[in-house]
């Protein structure tokens, strides 16, 4: 959201320490009812929670994508048969989980090597819960 120059409004945000409530749509619509107004989109750290998130917003006949937006991250397979199918990135997870091995096993070889940072790039699989 900084790098498009976006400004964060948290009070539009549903940020919680403990992510075993996302799950939950009772605590999820009382978030909704303490915003002044629903954002124009819910952008999600994963599919779970966006999942959880459509659910609840169909619960209040809010219309998606029309009312409100909502993209997810990580492309689970549930994500393109909810109704309406959910926009993703999708995570390439075998490489994540190769690149992974190998960090780990170079770690191993040679603990004094430098930490590194690897950028994997994910596939945006655009949907119905999204308008462009």
């Amino acid at each position: 959201m900084e790098r498009s120059g976006l400004k964060l409004e948290p009070e539009l945000c549903i940020l919680d320490s403990d992510s075993s409530l996302y799950g939950d749509s009772h605590w999820l619509d009382k978030k909704f009812q303490d915003m002044p107004d629903l954002p124009d989109a819910f952008i999600c750290a994963n599919d779970f929670l966006a999942l959880n998130i459509i659910s609840t917003l169909k619960q209040r006949n809010i219309r998606i994508p029309e009312q409100v937006m909502v993209s997810g991250f990580d492309g689970m397979l549930q994500s393109g048969v909810v109704d309406p199918a959910l926009t993703t990135a999708q995570i390439p997870s075998a490489e994540i989980a190769r690149l992974s091995a190998e960090m780990l096993l170079a770690r191993i070889e040679n603990p004094s090597r430098p930490l590194q940072r690897i950028y994997v790039e994910t596939t945006l699989i655009w949907r119905k819960s999204t308008s462009r």
